[in-house]
């Protein structure tokens, strides 16, 4: 005859076991120390884009995306004629550069990813004379945001703050 104590003590054992085997089943697998080999860099492009390089270690197996991101910013373009240039500002929306996907080797990654320029208007929507041409003066991307996600999570991300061309 089994003692009450005990009864109720393998039932209880066994389903703690299943919650944790599902519980490891289910859920991502995520890098033990995911971090940067060295610091991203961010050049500015001549169209006026951004590109970031960078190595990451301690990624595991996973397949990795990498893409870079901007909450928005603003674009000085200049109205150009024969008879001088206007001065324009635009504001744009938060944009996201194309993601790149790669297979660790040994749990390292090295990449670069491009993000820009923002799509801009054309002459006949900001110019007094539609025959003008846009010039790109500068562009300042705000909080641009390398991000490296494993299974739709960031599991590592690095924050350039703005960043003009």
């Amino acid at each position: 005859m089994m003692d009450s104590t005990r009864a109720w003590k393998y039932p209880l054992a066994v389903t703690l076991t299943a919650i944790l085997v599902v519980g490891f089943i289910a859920s991502p697998a995520f890098a033990a120390s995911p971090h940067f080999y060295k610091t991203p860099t961010i050049v500015d492009n001549p169209n006026d884009s951004l590109t970031a390089t960078f190595k990451a270690a301690g990624l595991g197996k996973l397949v990795t995306n990498v893409f870079l991101t901007s909450s928005g910013g603003v674009a000085y373009l200049a109205c150009v004629d024969s008879g001088g240039a206007v001065s324009e500002l635009l504001a744009f929306e938060p944009i996201q550069g194309l993601v790149t996907t790669v297979q660790p080797r040994n749990g390292n990654v090295a990449a670069t990813v491009t993000i820009g320029p923002p799509p801009l208007p054309s002459a006949s929507q900001v110019c007094a004379d539609p025959s003008d041409t846009i010039e790109v003066i500068k562009i300042t991307y705000d909080n641009v945001v390398l991000h490296i996600q494993q299974n739709s999570f960031d599991i590592l991300t690095y924050n350039f703050g703005s960043v003009e061309t």
